[in-house]
């Protein structure tokens, strides 16, 4: 019984495991992948920035074309087999990062939609103060007071400098 011969027309023809110099190598070598993948991630990046332009009013129409051309590379390149491992996380990471994107720019159009106003403002309330600091100080007045108003305090707390006592 020939397990292992050379004559591998006697099991129907290459292994699927077998040597690799038998297979021509037809597409793309692993280098260009990489290269793909870092473009995609570079427009991803930049797709982002657009989408954030464009919340804030700066550029007038939504980036749906570029959105749509990275969609389609993004499945495009998870259709076609892909050996390397760390090639197929780099793009569920890819994929997945761009789902949570767009599920954030859909509730920030959702939410823009509400309102009457189309102004749009970052969310930099949390950036602003690490949290590890005490919160900010709150006034005594409504907003930042002025001379008289400080004054008039002082005469209320009946509250006079050393010298003039």
């Amino acid at each position: 019984m020939a397990t292992r011969s050379k004559d591998r027309s006697l099991f129907g023809g290459n292994s699927r495991y077998g040597d690799s110099k038998d297979v021509p190598n037809t597409g793309p070598s692993e280098q260009d992948l990489w290269n793909e993948v870092e473009s995609i991630d570079k427009d991803l990046n930049e797709l982002r920035s657009q989408y954030e332009l464009y919340f804030m009013g700066i550029e007038k129409l939504e980036p749906q074309a570029q959105r749509d051309l990275l969609k389609a590379r993004i499945r495009r390149f998870q259709e076609s087999s892909h050996r390397h491992t760390a090639l197929k996380f780099k793009m569920q990471q890819m994929k997945a990062r761009m789902v949570s994107l767009e599920n954030y720019w859909q509730r920030t159009l959702r939410q823009r939609g509400r309102t009457f106003r189309c102004s749009y403002r970052r969310p930099t309330r949390r950036t602003r103060r690490p949290r590890w600091r005490s919160p900010a100080p709150k006034r005594a007045f409504g907003r930042r007071p002025d001379g008289r108003q400080v004054a008039q305090a002082l005469q209320n707390l009946r509250w006079r400098p050393k010298a003039l006592r």
